[in-house]
């Protein structure tokens, strides 16, 4: 399970540091290879901690809400996500802004021919977003107060 795998790497961290201070890249993953942990699973440690040290889910949720706000009424705001931890953040985003409304219900992917032309582009998904026109306040019923 990937909560195991995550704690056998925090285990195996945890050990290499009590033997020896880490000072590079390099001597972290050299410990992690000496385990036997996947290339695959050393990628994304790396991608988690650079995420954190440059505080990138925040950046992303201040971005968008910022764009949301400067949005006009009616405006539309592409996002293109290339990574799942961006797209659980602008997911988490829509589902609790108000001022944002999802386009289409369905995933957007790039096409064979762009995958074809820029190989990067395989994980990409776009997200299109509206901010709905905002309602013109309707005067309160009642009696009036005397002016």
């Amino acid at each position: 399970s990937t909560q195991s795998t995550w704690g056998r790497l925090c285990s195996i961290i945890i050990d290499a540091r009590m033997r020896a201070v880490l000072r590079t890249v390099g001597q972290l993953r050299g410990a992690l290879a000496s385990h036997f942990v996947s290339d695959k699973d050393i990628k994304i440690l790396f991608q988690s901690i650079r995420m954190h040290i440059n505080s990138e889910v925040q950046e992303i949720k201040a971005c968008v809400r910022a764009a949301l706000r400067a949005l006009p009424p009616s405006g539309t705001l592409c996002v293109i996500c290339f990574r799942p931890p961006e797209r659980m953040v602008l997911e988490d985003i829509l589902a609790t802004e108000p001022a944002a409304r999802r386009c289409t219900t369905h995933r957007t992917l790039p096409t064979q021919s762009e995958i074809q032309r820029n190989h990067r582009c395989h994980s990409a998904e776009m997200f299109v977003v509206t901010k709905p026109a905002t309602l013109k306040r309707q005067p309160a019923s009642g009696p009036q107060s005397p002016t």
